[in-house]
């Protein structure tokens, strides 16, 4: 809500709706990230923006993401609470 207050911001928002956390049950299947990844491939998109905990299961979400759109012209940052 912080960036949104600013004005600043121009670009979409995407929600994931967690991270990736096996021993919690989370995988791929029960987040947003293919929505996301089908979203990228569309095309007309430069840079990703995450914010996401620093934690295991965060730093896990951030690098599968980052995996899937290494190659491209996407930048990929992160905002780390």
């Amino acid at each position: 809500m912080v960036i949104e207050n600013t004005g600043q911001y121009r670009g979409v928002y995407h929600v994931l709706g967690g991270k990736i956390s096996p021993i919690n049950g989370v995988g791929l299947t029960k987040l947003n990230i293919t929505t996301l990844l089908e979203k990228l491939k569309q095309g007309g998109v430069t840079k990703v923006i995450i914010a996401m905990s620093n934690t295991i299961e965060g730093d896990t979400t951030i690098f599968y993401i980052y995996k899937q759109i290494n190659g491209t012209s996407i930048k990929l940052s992160t905002i780390i609470s």
